[in-house]
């Protein structure tokens, strides 16, 4: 999982990529330098990102203030909602920079008072306050408390929270539809989502039916259709079924590529197929 560091440079490269070029767009319609304004950015909808006397303001292209010069900075549009900030910027955050959203036609529909905000995906957000996390939608509308220990954008429908230092799912009404039980677990994938119960590890679908049981004391997410197990310290694979396809008895095994694993066994590498059988011996590429 990201640490707060890692997610804020994330969104601090994507926003400075953004906006790459903005400051040298032209607005034709009005007089910016009669106004004392600094072009930030053009947006589509005959909106502009301005300056003056160091606060960031929106004006539409007949000149009128749509958002009033209040802001630190604000963010290129996208869907119709722009990132603010008070006290910092995307290359200057602090414990003191405090973030929010506004909208297009001038509103703050996040107002300007979290310690950290995801930018939207697929029309929802999370914004962090006083170590909790909590949800929004595109209107700025929160779908859930600002509740939860850690938070995860939706995928496939659900989104992975963490409540009581245990990890369950909610959907887009913020509903909790898997309960609080995990010790860990990721994002939903392809209708399964890794999990760690009592120790043990699996996969559960949508319904939270144990599709691959608690049995296992490390599993691997799929791929090439198999899940890499591991059993005390020999490592097999399973298909989607919970089916064990592979036996357990190999002391160190990579992911299936293109029907191909490289699997080690006393002491050597080599590669095996889909049903285990030997194919070739494994040579190390030459540097």
């Amino acid at each position: 999982m990201l640490s707060i560091n890692q997610i804020v440079r994330i969104i601090t490269i994507a926003i400075s990529l953004s906006l790459i070029g903005c400051a040298t767009s032209t607005v034709n319609s009005i007089d910016i330098t009669q106004k004392n304004y600094k072009i930030i950015d053009d947006y589509v909808k005959n909106l502009v990102i301005v300056e003056k006397d160091n606060k960031m303001g929106v004006i539409n292209k007949k000149g009128k203030i749509i958002v009033p010069f209040k802001y630190d900075y604000i963010t290129t549009f996208n869907d119709g909602v722009a990132m603010v900030f008070q006290n910092g910027s995307p290359g200057h955050i602090t414990r003191q920079t405090r973030w929010g959203y506004i909208n297009d036609k001038g509103k703050e529909i996040i107002p300007v008072e979290y310690d950290l905000i995801l930018t939207f995906d697929k029309g929802f957000t999370v914004a962090k306050k006083n170590n909790k996390w909590g949800y929004f939608n595109l209107k700025g509308e929160k779908i859930t408390p600002v509740q939860y220990d850690d938070a995860f954008l939706f995928k496939e429908g659900l989104a992975l929270a963490k409540l009581n230092r245990r990890y369950g799912f909610i959907n887009k009404q913020g509903k909790t539809i898997i309960s609080f039980q995990y010790q860990s677990a990721k994002s939903f994938r392809k209708g399964l989502a890794y999990i760690t119960k009592d120790g043990k590890n699996g996969f559960i679908n949508k319904n939270a039916e144990n599709i691959i049981h608690f049995q296992y004391d490390d599993v691997w997410d799929f791929a090439d259709g198999l899940a890499k197990i591991k059993v005390g310290n020999k490592t097999g694979f399973i298909n989607r079924k919970s089916e064990v396809v592979i036996p357990i008895e190999y002391d160190y095994a990579y992911n299936f590529d293109d029907g191909l694993a490289v699997v080690s066994k006393k002491g050597k590498l080599f590669y095996i197929d889909k049903q285990n059988k030997y194919v070739k011996d494994y040579i190390s590429p030459k540097i």
